[in-house]
C-alpha cells in the first residue's frame, strides 16, 4: 500500500491490476468518502488496466494537514500522484469530479481522458449558499458532530439500516 508525500500531506493510494499497454485509471472519491468507494469498479477494471484509487487529504488513510482543503489543494494531490505514475484516465465522483476537472484543465499533459460521475458543476444559488454556511459550521469545534448530524439527516424512514451504516 503506497504512500506519497505532497508537501506536508501524506497521501495514501492503492494499485490494482497491471497493464503497461494502456493508460492507468485513477479513481478520485467524493467528499467524506475514500478510496474504498471504488471497490466494485476496481475489481472490474483491474482485470484489463492498471487502476489506482487514492485517499484525498483529510480522507481515509491520508494525513490531515494543518490547512488546505480547497478544491485546488485536492487537485495538487492528484497531480502529485499523476506525476508519480504518469498520464492517466481520471475518474471522479461528486467532489472528486470537480477535482479531476481542475486537474484536466490545469495539467492536460497528465490527463488522457476524464470521466465525471455526479459532478456538481452548476448548482442553484441557494444550494451554494447553504453549502457555504455548512462549511462555516464544520470549521467550529463541533465540526465532526455537524457532519455526522448532516449525514444522519440524509437517511429517511425507508433507508435500510445497512445503507445508513
Amino acid at each position: 500500500m503506497p504512500f506519497l508525500h505532497n508537501g506536508e500531506v501524506r497521501l495514501f493510494y492503492t494499485t490494482h491490476g497491471w497493464n503497461s499497454g494502456s493508460s492507468p485509471l485513477v479513481f478520485v472519491h467524493g467528499w467524506t468518502c475514500d478510496s474504498n468507494d471504488w471497490v466494485w469498479q476496481l475489481s472490474h477494471f483491474s482485470s484489463a488496466r492498471t487502476c489506482l484509487a487514492l485517499d484525498l487529504r483529510g480522507h481515509g488513510r491520508s494525513s490531515v494537514p494543518s490547512s488546505g482543503f480547497r478544491l485546488v489543494d485536492y487537485a495538487t494531490d492528484v497531480v502529485a500522484v499523476l506525476e508519480e505514475v504518469g498520464p492517466a484516465v481520471l475518474v471522479g465522483h461528486s467532489m472528486g469530479a470537480l477535482v479531476s476537472s481542475l486537474v484536466a484543465v490545469d495539467r492536460p499533459d497528465l490527463v488522457k481522458a476524464l470521466v465525471v460521475v455526479d459532478a456538481p458543476y452548476a448548482l442553484e444559488a441557494d444550494v451554494v449558499q447553504a453549502a457555504a454556511a455548512f462549511a462555516d459550521r464544520v470549521k467550529g469545534v463541533d465540526g465532526i458532530e455537524q457532519v455526522l448530524t448532516w449525514l444522519t439527516g440524509a437517511d429517511g424512514p425507508a433507508t435500510p439500516a445497512w445503507l445508513a451504516m
